[in-house]
């Protein structure tokens, strides 16, 4: 095959390197390619991995790019070994390849000095936290200055308002339009005068007034003007932009005949010029006095707020980035680490991303704007397609190309290329593109490369709008044509091997400009057997399965959250509204933290047991670091899970959740508190962006549906355009970055004077995107493009050239239609297409079976399912029992559940749980080598900056001086200080063999050290806020810890040859603790209550999750004198070996109704209570 028409120009761009670039690159031209050897030759020629940064749109643009990279410089090396390409590859970890968001991240974070960007700053979308305040403070602001405009601007809401602030945050490189001087309320009144007087005067000329259609027809607006005429001037203002539209258009309202000569004319045109105006220029000066108090009082403040905050948005990435880099000395610094800049994608970046890159790039001297100088010889590499600029919503502007070629040419001649080659699409398909789209704005045609396929190029499949509910018409066409394909054997051919094969339902990509009906189509799919995927979009969050999901998750964050909570109850335990509605009436409630869900005497309801499931679950949300778990074990306990596997769509569903869990993850190494995360999906749902939220899995053989907007970079053999229709956006902010000012509507009533125009000519803007994103869509085939007509698919309008005209009245349409030379178009009816088997049922082949259980009596449920699930649950007891446990070093030290609550639960002088954690942690930041008097002198300034980030009580923070203190005077600290080195908080795990297999004990040393200078022989450390007598029950607790501390030292120092020395270090007396506190605590919170009931009965405290039969089994409570014990969830075969041993056990399963009072009941007559006095209710007790 012969070389690309534009080899030449690949050739050049590849390698003259000291000639800067801006290459046009049409839609499957291999700009990919381009941009890679171009890396690869500067690699080659011996820049450094490290002086070479590559931005490209996204995250996994990026990741394509260093995997091409390192393949492309492999292979290089295989063929012709050199010292560059070694050096290269082994310091490839060095290259920047990037999104712009990272890279002016890192540049902030090399630079936090400039660039006053704080270590740590929280980078998302999340909303400003000082965006209510800033405008509160612009409301008094406006009272202060302007009364009268205050009453109007009360209008305005705080939705509104705070749109419009954010708007000017977003375009703040912008100067707003109409922002200038107070309203002259004088001035206008008077001009309102003069309107009314000039409505009169002509009015006067009419010679029948009463029967004239034109005086009918304007009378309101005449009234409204002469009341303004009696008003003060503030007021009468206000009256008039209170009125709403006063623009009449009359048409040919009026006889001429009844009017003196010209008047009815003059009359007419006055109510369409000069009275909308004199409206306009109220609102423009209310405008004006608006914007002007914003950008000067609640923009600034906002920001201050997110700096404080350490809180960015994406977008504050870029404007501090490009401030940094205007500063000339920063600028140069920060460029001279960079010897070449690539980007990619130019068309979808806005010109604060331009800048950044045009700053970088140029010579050191050069000055003034980012267009004034051109970059550096070599120094910027553009590539971009103006033709695919589709990102307006996301400040993307098509000019920015412009502007970015004119730049790079003027240091670099030549440097402007466009590639012709299109390396995707077959002949027919660049044939119908080149017809479609010659008048798009920069298109030139491309020269096919591929040969000839088997497929029609373009089909357009005639269809019906969707009506009404069940399946729609162009749902059932568009599945029906598809299946038809697939089992006709139709051939594609293989992108990686260039061979024809048999079409599979991953070869069919489905693009939409909404996501409404997304999962509609992918439910067909499905019912069809195909697998499909919706990838990304707020369908996901919609979604029932992530609706319930987060409402379970909000549910555990807020028991006080009713309506989260009767969600979950409704969606994922499958309650009905009678259930809800007994559930009450036995007296429960659906604050499921209060324990006793129902009335004295009352049968406990499923409900109850649910919420009880949920009280255990928000328990365990604070035990652990992950949401993850909790949802887990929510869905499991709940059958959700399994109900959802069942349905047909149940694999789409799982995956769903399954990219719920990876989110949630992300969101969590983001955020600084489980609530916060929480909020933060609130936020990801409420967005409705288009956010990166599908996940496809390229060896799944599905059909991939997505947007538009996600499909820029992906490709398929066949591409559906389906339900082409989008409504025009009403925007209220309309950025102007050729004039450098923006257009910005608060209310209908408050906007700039020249709203209107402003307002059209940004829809003639949007109509000629709008004609870009089809370009984009049809170009991602390779092989078949699949047009879907209907009736009001308003976007085929962009198509128009390349689909056929209706037929004259009567004449049959060909199937085949040829528009031009070589470019042939297929027409199907839709109704022509045999339908496809879409299953009916709910559950795929078991809807017999679900119904036949439905009509069981209540509870009976089905004992084969039953008996399948308690052997399941036998394995799984037994897979348990041959896996390794993990435990904490406190667990392992008392065999018991929860040890290491003790030192946190006492009174006196004990600092609690958080103080301990700010003592170890200024233990931690010390430096130990100090002198003593320094360290003392040093340690209560960092206590207090701790104690302050945790919220400690100026009392509290005392005390942890206090321990502190007396710690640092310890006589261990010579030691210490003496020591060649410290380990301070080091985390650990080993393995501890047992008879009931083996554990994982795990835990944190505080400090450890050698005290020899061969590190043979080492000691530990641990730091505690009391310091139990020897001999006492806490002592022995702490002693049998730091045995385990100084074993997993031995096991994991290489050179320590001998076990280490143990050191406690404390400062105070054993302080005195509440063991029936401890218990209460620790036991499981649905027997809480009747433990309590209990113990004031007389029972003495129960050991809290005993661990016997060698840690094969734990005991929730155990009275180990008497041998009584509550063995919940404990496996029968355990239970009844620890009955042979002579325990006296009450068996229990957490997911019974009421297993808490039953077990109270049967516990008490164990250990021999009086029945009436273990159920005597202690006064305020479990409330």
């Amino acid at each position: 095959m012969s070389a690309p028409v534009d080899q030449e120009l690949r050739d050049a761009a590849t390698s003259e390197l000291e000639r800067s670039f801006a290459i046009r690159a049409g839609a499957g031209s291999g700009k990919t390619a381009v941009l890679t050897a171009r890396v690869l030759e500067l690699l080659r020629s011996g820049v450094a991995p490290g002086r070479i940064a590559a931005i490209t749109f996204t995250e996994k643009a990026a990741g394509e790019l260093q995997r091409r990279v390192r393949d492309g410089l492999e292979k290089a090396r295989l063929q012709a070994p050199s010292a560059e390409l070694d050096a290269a590859l082994a310091n490839l970890h060095e290259l920047t390849l990037s999104t712009v968001h990272s890279f002016c991240r890192r540049l902030l974070g090399e630079e936090p000095l400039a660039s006053r960007w704080a270590p740590g700053t929280q980078v998302g979308g999340q909303e400003s936290p000082g965006l209510a305040a800033a405008i509160r403070e612009w409301r008094k602001a406006v009272r202060e200055r302007d009364p009268h405009a205050a009453k109007l601007l009360g209008d305005v809401s705080d939705y509104q308002a705070r749109g419009a602030l954010q708007a000017l945050i977003a375009h703040r490189e912008l100067d707003p339009v109409g922002e200038g001087a107070d309203p002259d309320w004088s001035a206008l009144a008077a001009q309102i005068g003069a309107v009314h007087q000039r409505i009169e005067d002509l009015a006067a000329l009419c010679a029948k007034p009463t029967d004239c259609k034109a005086l009918q027809k304007t009378e309101p607006v005449r009234a409204l003007f002469a009341e303004c005429s009696t008003l003060d001037p503030a007021e009468a203002v206000i009256t008039l932009l209170r009125f709403g539209e006063v623009q009449t258009k009359l048409g040919n309202a009026g006889r001429k005949g009844d009017w003196a000569k010209g008047a009815l004319d003059d009359y007419r045109a006055l109510f369409v010029t000069e009275v909308p105006a004199v409206q306009a220029r109220a609102r423009g000066s209310l405008h004006a006095l608006a914007l002007g108090t914003l950008k000067e009082i609640a923009v600034p403040l906002a920001l201050e707020a997110s700096r404080r905050e350490a809180q960015a948005g994406f977008d504050d990435l870029l404007f501090r980035a490009a401030q940094m880099l205007r500063d000339d000395t920063t600028r140069a610094r920060v460029a001279a680490r960079f010897e070449a800049l690539l980007i990619d994608e130019v068309q979808d970046t806005d010109p604060m991303q331009a800048e950044i890159a045009a700053l970088l790039a140029r010579e050191p001297a050069g000055l003034g704007g980012w267009t004034a100088h051109g970059p550096r010889p070599g120094g910027l590499f553009a590539v971009g397609d103006p033709k695919q600029s589709i990102y307006r919503f996301r400040r993307a502007d098509v000019t920015v190309w412009d502007d970015l070629q004119q730049v790079v040419t003027s240091t670099s001649p030549g440097g402007a290329v466009e590639l012709l080659q299109n390396f995707r699409s077959t002949p027919g398909l660049v044939a119908w593109f080149n017809h479609t789209f010659a008048g798009l704005p920069h298109y030139t045609p491309q020269v096919a490369w591929r040969g000839a396929g088997a497929l029609d190029p373009v089909v357009v499949l005639q269809s019906e709008d969707p009506t009404g509910d069940g399946d729609h018409p162009d749902t059932l066409h568009a599945v029906a044509y598809l299946h038809q394909l697939i089992a006709s054997g139709a051939q594609v051919v293989d992108r990686d091997t260039g061979e024809p094969r048999p079409m599979r339902w991953s070869d069919v990509m489905v693009l939409m400009p909404t996501w409404g009906r997304a999962h509609e189509l992918a439910d067909a799919f499905l019912r069809l057997g195909a697998p499909a995927v919706v990838g990304g979009g707020y369908t996901f969050f919609q979604s029932d399965e992530v609706r319930l999901a987060l409402s379970g998750l909000r549910a555990l964050d807020e028991p006080a959250d009713s309506e989260a909570v009767v969600h979950a109850l409704r969606g994922l335990f499958g309650f009905t509204l009678d259930d809800l509605a007994a559930h009450l009436q036995a007296g429960g409630t659906w604050r499921y933290t209060i324990e006793e869900q129902t009335a004295p005497g009352a049968t406990p309801t499923e409900v109850a047991a649910a919420l009880g499931l949920l009280r255990r679950l928000r328990r365990d949300t604070h035990e652990s670091g992950s949401w993850v778990p909790r949802l887990d074990r929510l869905l499991e306990e709940s059958r959700a899970l399994h109900v959802w596997s069942l349905l047909i769509d149940g694999p789409a569903r799982l995956a769903n959740l399954d990219k719920l869990r990876a989110m949630i993850r992300e969101v969590e190494a983001e955020t600084r508190s489980p609530s916060a995360v929480i909020a933060r999906l609130g936020e990801l749902a409420k967005q409705g962006d288009e956010a990166e939220q599908g996940r496809v899995d390229e060896a799944d053989d599905a059909v991939l549906i997505t947007s538009i907007f996600k499909a820029k970079g992906l490709e398929a053999p066949v591409v559906l355009l389906f339900a082409m229709a989008r409504n025009k956006p009403t925007p209220s902010v309309i950025p102007d970055r050729t004039t450098g000012r923006v257009h910005l509507r608060l209310t209908k009533e408050i906007a700039p004077a020249d709203w209107d125009e402003v307002y059209a000519a940004e829809q003639e803007a949007f109509e000629e995107e709008r004609a870009r994103w089809m370009y984009v869509a049809a170009t991602r085939a390779r092989d078949q493009l699949v047009v879907l007509q209907q009736p009001k698919a308003n976007l085929l309008t962009h198509l128009a050239t390349g689909l056929p005209q209706p037929p004259a009245e009567g004449a049959p349409r060909p199937e085949h239609v040829e528009l031009a030379p070589g470019v042939t178009v297929r027409v199907i009816d839709g109704d022509s297409i045999p339908d496809a088997p879409l299953q009916t049922e709910t559950f795929a082949g078991l809807d017999e079976h679900v119904d036949a259980l439905l009509r069981e009596p209540l509870g009976q449920g089905d004992p084969a399912a039953a008996a399948r699930e308690a052997a399941l649950e036998r394995q799984a007891r037994a897979a348990k029992a041959g896996c390794a446990r993990w435990k904490s070093v406190g667990e392992a030290a008392t065999g018991r559940r929860g040890f290491g609550l003790d030192e946190g639960t006492g009174t006196g002088e004990g600092v609690g749980r958080a103080g301990g954690t700010v003592v170890h942690r200024a233990l931690e930041l010390l430096d130990l080598n100090r002198e003593r008097d320094a360290l003392q002198s040093d340690a209560p300034d960092l206590v207090r900056t701790l104690a302050a980030e945790s919220g400690l009580s100026d009392e509290l923070t005392g005390r942890c001086i206090d321990v502190v203190r007396r710690i640092l005077d310890h006589d261990v600290m010579d030691r210490i200080r003496a020591a060649s080195e410290h380990w301070k908080e080091t985390p650990f795990a080993f393995h501890k063999p047992g008879r009931g297999g083996p554990t994982v004990i795990s835990g944190v040393i505080d400090l450890c050290f050698p005290t020899d200078a061969a590190k043979t022989k080492w000691a530990v450390v641990d730091w505690k806020s009391d310091t139990p007598p020897p001999g006492s029950v806490l002592r022995t607790r702490y002693e049998k810890q730091l045995a385990l501390y100084a074993q997993a030292l031995l096991q994991t120092v290489a050179t320590c040859d001998e076990l280490p020395e143990t050191i406690l270090v404390g400062p105070h007396d054993e302080l005195p603790h509440d063991p029936r506190a401890d218990a209460l605590e620790l036991v499981d919170p649905e027997f809480a209550r009747e433990l309590r009931r209990l113990l004031d009965a007389g029972a003495p405290v129960p050991v809290i999750g005993l661990e016997v039969l060698d840690g094969e089994a734990m005991l929730e409570c155990a009275w180990v004198d008497a041998k009584v014990a509550l063995a919940l969830d404990v496996a029968d075969d355990a239970a009844s070996r620890l009955e042979g041993d002579g325990w006296r056990l009450v068996r229990a399963r957490s997911g019974d109704v009421g297993w808490g009072r039953v077990a109270g009941e049967e516990l008490a007559g164990g250990l021999e209570l009086a029945r009436s006095n273990a159920q005597r209710e202690t006064p305020g007790a479990g409330r």
